[in-house]
């Protein structure tokens, strides 16, 4: 786990990690974008939301939804939600 990865919440380092692997996961950055990670294209991307939003209980506006391609901007959604 990088440094980096240590500061993103837990879940969504989970879910990375489910989705597209441990080694993935172990290397996100909150510079990650949907280029950077292999395996993170449209289809993936909408299990992404799903799964974050169901295991945080939480749900991202349709708004957010095109500015979610960046591993930075996921956390400041799922912050922005749980606070």
């Amino acid at each position: 786990m990088t440094e980096d990865s240590a500061t993103l919440h837990p879940t969504l380092v989970a879910t990375f990690e489910k989705l597209f692997g441990p080694e993935v996961a172990a290397n996100l950055t909150p510079d990650a974008t949907m280029d950077d990670v292999e395996g993170w294209d449209s289809f993936s991307f909408i299990e992404l939301v799903t799964a974050l939003e169901d295991a945080l209980g939480i749900s991202f506006e349709q708004d957010e939804l095109p500015d979610l391609t960046k591993v930075a901007a996921i956390q400041a959604a799922i912050t922005r939600h749980l606070s």
